[in-house]
């Protein structure tokens, strides 16, 4: 498998997940073999937040104010719970898989990251089925500790992730939930070499053209900030 890495200007949380999409429709369409890794690199806006694609809003809300939560906030294209993106370190995946379960990619992906990270790490266990809404709240996803969630050595979840898949073309988004995990280089290069180690294949820079970021950008004002899909159910 050919492995890209792209790096992209500043972005809010609109734009990452937008440009999430993009890529990941395009991949599909063209239906290559390649893989896209990409650190998110936040623009200079307070903390912000996603929720899973299938979360009901007023759900949402109460979590929010529950948290007293005032950033800015959408709706991610992929499944899981809340995610509150302060200091993690975010980064997608897409590649092509014909795995019919989600649980197997998880279990491959975060398997890997776990292998090359464990110092002061373990693998998790399962310990319930996650449930997007539960007794009317939102399900948060560093709360609730599923199957192959990476958890430190206090039993404290630090990586999650959630998938969408495109036919064969999976879109994978991780949160790497650790004090000062966002400009941890090193925690980026482990996380790099876990996946190289995955596919025996190392990273390439890729350079996307000015038509592209444009599309990805335009969907960020067309959908995600819009609240037809920030509160879609």
């Amino acid at each position: 498998m050919d492995l890209f890495i792209i790096n992209t200007p500043p972005l809010d949380v609109f734009e990452h997940m937008a440009f999430d999409e993009t890529l990941a429709a395009d991949a599909a369409l063209s239906g290559g073999g390649s893989c896209f890794l990409r650190f998110y690199n936040w623009g200079g806006l307070p903390p912000a937040a996603t929720f899973g694609y299938a979360q009901f809003f007023s759900d949402v809300k109460k979590e929010f104010g529950s948290k007293n939560f005032k950033g800015p906030f959408t709706r991610r294209p992929t499944g899981g719970g809340v995610v509150y993106h302060e200091d993690d370190l975010t980064f997608s995946l897409i590649f092509r898989s014909s795995s019919p379960r989600a649980a197997q990619i998880y279990e491959m992906l975060h398997g890997a990251i776990n292998a090359q990270i464990r110092g002061g790490l373990v693998g998790a266990t399962a310990k319930e089925a996650y449930a997007p809404r539960v007794g009317g709240v939102a399900g948060i996803c560093f709360s609730n500790p599923v199957e192959n969630d990476i958890l430190d050595a206090a039993g404290k979840k630090i990586l999650g992730g959630a998938i969408r898949k495109f036919g064969n073309t999976v879109l994978y988004q991780g949160s790497l939930q650790r004090s000062g995990a966002r400009n941890d280089e090193r925690l980026k290069a482990q996380v790099r070499a876990a996946l190289e180690n995955l596919w025996n294949s190392k990273f390439e820079c890729y350079e996307f053209d000015g038509n592209f970021i444009s599309a990805a950008l335009a969907s960020a004002d067309s959908v995600y900030k819009t609240q037809q899909w920030i509160q879609k159910f």
